[in-house]
């Protein structure tokens, strides 16, 4: 700013002054708002607030962000690309697990501030890797997309034990609506005569629900008495 000063003592301006007054440049390194394009901010957006968690689904493979400087003469960046202030930056991809986004403020007079971001993408894995049964077989063997299996017990076998294993850490199981541990067994009590069926559903992280189930056959007591043949050591029958 100049401010030109003039001498008004006499008819007749003498000198003529000038004087210039620099402004301060701007501190303010803050953001006056944050927003995803998937997933919500924890806690709530707040101007003092510098890290942030959000859960994205399985689904979700990239993200944008749109942050908003509070002095109109901040610049910002995300990830370390410069980003218009209110408008969204670019993709970044997100792998399965934790991704870490940072969004550095900087103010006209250099100062910088951080915010972070933490976005969990969920495991969407709701396969087994294994299914067991404690005596007989599965039909057809397992497979990972097979869903459906039978198998046949004796009339004398009145449990079966049940074992799915998950194949991510981060899925949960349950065998006839029981929660069991990935890896170990369900006991599948009472068998009636006949068909049994075990439902094993498989919930993956994100919510995505598989279900498997096993049609379990307990055969009849047989009533048949008669003899198909008869011998004997020595003799013959009169």
């Amino acid at each position: 700013y100049e401010i030109v000063q003039g001498d008004w003592s006499s008819d007749v301006c003498s000198s003529d002054l000038t004087t210039t007054i620099t402004r301060a440049a701007a501190s303010t390194a803050t953001l006056s708002g944050l927003a995803l394009s998937s997933g919500t901010l924890s806690p709530t957006f707040a101007t003092g607030t510098a890290s942030y968690t959000a859960a994205v689904t399985n689904a979700t493979s990239s993200i944008t962000v749109t942050p908003t400087v509070t002095d109109s003469n901040a610049t910002v960046k995300v990830n370390g690309t410069t980003v218009n202030s209110g408008s969204a930056s670019g993709a970044i991809a997100l792998t399965v697990g934790s991704n870490t986004i940072t969004i550095l403020v900087t103010a006209e007079n250099g100062t910088n501030n951080t915010y972070t971001i933490t976005v969990n993408r969920q495991d969407g894995n709701a396969n087994l890797s294994a299914l067991t049964i404690g005596s007989g077989s599965l039909s057809p063997a397992f497979s990972v997309d097979t869903l459906d299996y039978t198998t046949t017990v004796a009339y004398s076998v009145t449990s079966l034990t049940i074992t799915p294993t998950m194949a991510s850490a981060n899925a949960t199981a349950t065998v006839n609506g029981s929660a069991v541990t990935s890896g170990s067994a369900f006991t599948f009590s009472s068998l009636t005569v006949g068909s049994n069926t075990a439902t094993i559903v498989v919930t993956a992280q994100d919510l995505t629900t598989k279900t498997y189930r096993i049609v379990i056959t307990r055969v009849a007591l047989s009533t048949d008495s008669s003899l198909s043949a008869l011998t004997t050591s020595a003799g013959t029958w009169g």
